[in-house]
């Protein structure tokens, strides 16, 4: 498996498991999938979001966001990583 398809996958698997929590009233296993982003420098307000790292990512403290998991999925496509 590449790398395209292993981010594809972990990424589809994350969205599933939180549908699955959602749809069993599991709320407290949806807010421990999340990651907490701090307005921290004056604009925009504070948020939690969904972190998408997965454990042998090359920044493990660094979570990823939806965003950036899919421009990721995109360069892996363009690049041929499929």
């Amino acid at each position: 498996m590449d790398q395209h398809d292993a981010l594809q996958d972990h990424v589809v698997d994350t969205l599933r498991g939180i549908i699955d929590n959602i749809t069993k009233r599991d709320y407290q296993s949806v807010l421990d999938k999340l990651a907490y982003s701090g307005s921290g420098d004056g604009f925009g307000d504070e948020n939690h979001f969904i972190d998408f790292s997965w454990t042998d990512w090359a920044e493990k403290n660094k979570p990823i966001d939806i965003g950036e998991a899919i421009s990721i999925l995109d360069d892996l496509l363009q690049k041929g990583q499929q």
